[in-house]
């Protein structure tokens, strides 16, 4: 006979070379209650004395018809056990925590996402499955040597992406067929999230005051199109450029149009250059004006 849950062979009165079946037992709780090195499709090919796999779906080689099952590699060959449902393993590779729910291994949550997934995007683009959108990171990693897209599930999530690829390209997290956010800057940590059709970004602006903010070399400040930006929201706020001391918005009756035309007193050729300065400068203190760094008049 075999225990219930875990199918372990029972011992029997007068049973001869009883430290066999003690032994196998002990070999199946180790491997029960132990973190696994991975989830594997096809056995390593030199394996620690000890390790242990989730064997994949479609598996392989030594693991062939055993998918789903702990593999335990002892004595020189693989053991299999069919774990219990509700029985959840630590996954060493990448940080984890797996329960099997009767038919698949799931990422085990406690109130929400939890973990890390990690994908090496640089050759293709990464299609992520129901369980890898259920981490709460999702990390990016490999040589870039083209534009790439992530492809998330269209369901309300939230994610923090860490961009570890490298190479001037692009990266797009996206739902299949709606709209996404891009990804330019690499070594950079993103919250974005879902709302079932588009991925946004999370953080669109700063609701709290920053004592001083710097730009990465290279950094772009990227601005709408719709409404606009404005640098200061009054003319008393004061600004400066290239570590000049800030100054209100300039007023002074000095900036006002010039109107006056050039007379008859001058040549043609002097009047002609004389009225083209006017209006250069005319519409030099035009744009001043409307971006705002000067008033216009006093």
């Amino acid at each position: 006979m075999a225990s219930e849950r875990l199918g372990m062979t029972d011992l029997y009165a007068s049973q001869a070379e009883a430290y066999v079946v003690i032994n196998e037992n002990n070999r199946q709780i180790e491997a029960m209650i132990g973190g696994v090195a991975g989830i594997a499709a096809t056995p390593p090919a030199s394996p620690q004395p000890g390790v242990v796999y989730i064997v994949a779906s479609a598996p392989s080689g030594d693991f062939a018809g055993k998918a789903n099952q702990l593999a335990h590699y002892y004595n020189g060959s693989w053991r299999f056990y069919a774990p219990p449902v509700g029985h959840a393993v630590h996954n060493n590779a990448d940080g984890n925590e797996y329960r099997w729910n009767g038919t698949a291994w799931v990422l085990k949550t406690t109130g929400g996402a939890a973990g890390k997934t990690y994908k090496n995007i640089a050759s293709a683009d990464w299609v992520l499955t129901d369980t890898e959108a259920n981490c709460a990171i999702l990390q990016l990693d490999g040589a870039l040597t083209a534009a790439r897209q992530v492809i998330v599930p269209a369901a309300p999530r939230v994610w923090i992406v860490d961009d570890f690829t490298s190479g001037n390209y692009p990266v797009t997290i996206k739902t299949a067929s709606g709209s996404g956010v891009t990804l330019w800057r690499r070594g950079r940590r993103t919250i974005i999230y879902c709302d079932g059709t588009n991925v946004n970004a999370a953080v669109t602006h700063f609701p709290w005051a920053i004592d001083g903010f710097s730009f990465e070399d290279g950094g772009d400040l990227t601005l709408g199109t719709a409404q606009g930006t404005r640098i200061g929201t009054s003319p008393t706020q004061k600004l400066g450029f290239f570590n000049a001391e800030p100054i209100s918005q300039p007023a002074s009756a000095n900036q006002q149009a010039v109107t006056q035309t050039a007379g008859g007193t001058y040549t043609t050729n002097e009047r002609d250059m004389l009225n083209d300065l006017k209006r250069l400068v005319n519409a030099l203190r035009a744009d001043l004006v409307a971006l705002g760094l000067i008033k216009g008049s006093a």
